[in-house]
């Protein structure tokens, strides 16, 4: 599970904390999520989505996720057991939602635009054999859109889904 945070969570975090201070107006910053993130916030308890939905800052996103580690100690069965999803990549794929809008309302008043986007799924090492219908290629083309697009200039917060900004 800290692998999984690490890599999906903790360095996009660190990466646009890095870099926030150059950015200037008009500036992009697209996080890779997953539509697993969906799924994630979908097997949360009430009380858990609501948590995830009030995460107005880092720090309370982050207070979140040290319940989600402390619940997943003894694994997903214990993560589910206190109305957390059993899937950390899909949570940690949530966090990344969450630090869009986070950031998102962080560069409002610069015009610093951050949306969070799903490749899709694509053919990887990680998928091999599973038929994932999509080329690396293909799914990179889907956040070169959010990142290119004049469309998507005018959203911020939002995750995409497909070129199109989808419930989350």
């Amino acid at each position: 599970m800290d692998e999984t945070f690490d890599v999906n969570y903790k360095g996009p975090r660190d990466t646009a904390l890095a870099f926030w201070p150059q950015l200037k107006k008009n500036a992009r910053v697209v996080n890779v999520s997953s539509q697993l993130s969906k799924s994630a916030r979908n097997e949360l308890s009430a009380e858990r989505r609501q948590q995830f939905d009030d995460a107005d800052s880092i720090e309370k996103l982050e207070s979140v996720l040290a319940q989600y580690r402390a619940a997943y100690v003894t694994g997903p069965s214990g993560a589910k057991s206190q109305g957390f999803a059993n899937s950390a990549y899909g949570v940690s794929k949530l966090a990344i939602n969450v630090l869009t809008r986070v950031l998102a309302k962080k560069g409002e008043k610069d015009g610093i635009v951050v949306n969070a986007a799903c490749p899709g799924w694509c053919q990887t090492d990680m998928t091999a054999g599973s038929g994932a219908p999509l080329t690396s290629t293909e799914g990179g083309s889907r956040i070169a859109f959010v990142a290119t697009d004049p469309a998507a200039q005018k959203v911020s917060g939002a995750f995409w889904e497909n070129r199109a900004v989808s419930a989350n």
